[in-house]
């Protein structure tokens, strides 16, 4: 036992809390080790990132744009199909628009007409079937893009998270070795080895690390709060998260050991070649690049197609009339001598039924200078999605570029961090030896413990930074989740096995 030490450790039972009701002081339940045995749910890479496909908000509204989307389209089509028509109706003639033959003609009547209509072609409503279709096409593509970027950012917080458990357990470490660091110090002030601004300041120390230890926890509450609101759970919601390996099924690597393949600058190159063509194919962004030039080259061929190519119609109607009145029988009757008296004149009536079949079609060659402006305006808008398309797919290749840049440099520090590591370790060991002997000053053991827990730190998640970029990788191929990965994924990773030569990694002493 060392005199003056104060590292007291508090534990909660948070079942019991709960049964009596007990609600511990905030500055109890900070300090406190939480124990209960209530199961708390356990997400591994896999499960979190299939409970985001299934709950996830952003998706769901995606898929609701795809249905939409699939709607319009399907409705943009059906307008191909005869549309029925009634007109019900009462006219009433001018009698003086002939009047030669105002008898013969009513100047009042009623109709009922009934009939169908059916496109034969028109260049506008073709045009708006498939711009509907590639607007479906759109919208998917946005839709996998929406899962694509929250899969990642949601991977990458369950990375951050495991690395800022890591910082956390070694926090509490370091403040337990400050603790006994100031208890020393205490102690060497009574023997008269230091004077009390020693003491004092590993008061400080302890002090400043617990403030640390303060800002980690809650930056984790806020990352698991982050983690709940991406998969639309309860954010007051507990759970815990399973280390991330290179054998998780939701991660690539557990199909190939990518840097065995990885071992020369040539190799890097080709790689780097190889995935950012396989970006190219099957990127969302260049996909809905590629839709919307499409959906603008269709609108042009319309305005092309209007100059020679009319909108036809075929039409069938019947139409009925009834409540007819005619000038002629209010006509005195006529007298003659083959009529007997009082007979009206019998004029010839039209028939009240008849059929009318049509075929029209109208063209519109000159519609004042809109055709050319609009094929004008719609050149430069496809120029400028050309360039769009280069300015993306420069972006993706850099992107890949110092994505693999950086894994190669993460893992090369693997090694050189845990070297770091046992030799800090070993350092500290005997600076703390030399300043309990009073052979070492305290700024040479703050020195030696800071660079200790530095690379402590940075051996534990080294992988994990190694991971990250991996993740990255991953997401270039559209595959977040590695259990659901895309054929064209899978074949992508036989072909880096089949081309590239596998090499096993060297030792250098």
């Amino acid at each position: 036992k060392v005199d003056f030490y104060e590292d007291e450790i508090f534990y909660l039972n948070q079942d019991t809390a709960d049964l009596i009701g007990y609600s511990p002081h905030i500055r109890l339940e900070s300090r406190a080790e939480i124990i209960s045995n209530k199961p708390v749910p356990i997400y591994d890479l896999g499960a979190i990132l299939n409970e985001m496909h299934n709950q996830n908000l952003d998706i769901k509204r995606k898929e609701l744009l795809v249905r939409a989307a699939r709607r319009s389209s399907i409705a943009a089509a059906l307008r191909y199909l005869p549309t029925l028509v009634i007109n019900l109706g009462f006219q009433d003639y001018n009698s003086g628009f002939a009047e030669s033959a105002n008898l013969l003609y009513p100047d009042q009547q009623s109709a009922f007409q009934i009939g169908l209509e059916q496109v034969l072609y028109s260049p506008a409503l073709v045009t708006n079937i498939i711009v509907k279709k590639k607007g479906l096409n759109f919208a998917k593509e946005e839709a996998q893009l929406t899962e694509l970027n929250v899969g990642i950012n949601l991977a990458l917080l369950y990375v951050e998270t495991l690395i800022l458990n890591n910082r956390i357990q070694i926090q509490k470490e370091q403040i337990k070795q400050t603790r006994e660091n100031l208890a020393i110090a205490r102690v060497r002030e009574k023997m008269g080895k230091c004077g009390k601004e020693e003491a004092m300041r590993w008061a400080a120390q302890v002090n400043i690390e617990e403030q640390q230890l303060l800002d980690m926890q809650a930056a984790h509450k806020n990352e698991m709060i982050e983690i709940n609101k991406i998969l639309f759970n309860d954010q007051r919601g507990k759970f815990n998260l399973a280390p991330l390996t290179s054998k998780d099924p939701a991660f690539f690597t557990k199909d190939i050991h990518i840097i065995d393949y990885l071992t020369t600058y040539n190799a890097i190159e080709q790689f780097t070649q190889m995935i950012a063509e396989e970006a190219y194919k099957v990127s969302p962004e260049l996909a809905k690049l590629r839709t919307a030039q499409q959906m603008t080259q269709a609108e042009m061929a319309m305005y092309y197609q209007k100059f020679i190519l009319p909108d036809a119609k075929l039409s069938l109607y019947h139409t009925t009339l009834f409540n007819r009145h005619y000038v002629s029988d209010m006509v005195i009757p006529a007298q003659n001598m083959l009529a007997p008296p009082g007979t009206p004149i019998t004029l010839p009536r039209s028939e009240l039924n008849n059929l009318n079949l049509q075929i029209n079609a109208q063209w519109k060659p000159i519609e004042g200078g809109t055709k050319i402006a609009e094929i004008a305006r719609i050149k430069a808008e496809l120029d400028e999605l050309k360039r769009y398309e280069d300015e993306v797919k420069t972006s993706i290749e850099e992107h890949i570029r110092t994505t693999i840049n950086r894994a190669i440099s993460a893992y090369l520090s693997i090694e050189k961090d845990y070297k770091a590591m046992y030799a800090s370790g070993e350092n500290y060991k005997d600076v703390k030896i030399k300043y309990h002997q009073d052979n070492a000053t305290i700024s040479q053991l703050l020195d030696a413990q800071n660079a200790y827990f530095d690379s402590k730190l940075s051996a534990l998640n080294s992988q994990y930074v190694f991971f990250k970029e991996l993740l990255w990788v991953q997401r270039c191929l559209c595959s977040i989740d590695w259990s659901k990965a895309t054929p064209e994924a899978k074949k992508f990773i036989e072909d880096v096995k089949n081309t590239l030569e596998r090499k096993h990694d060297v030792n250098l002493l």
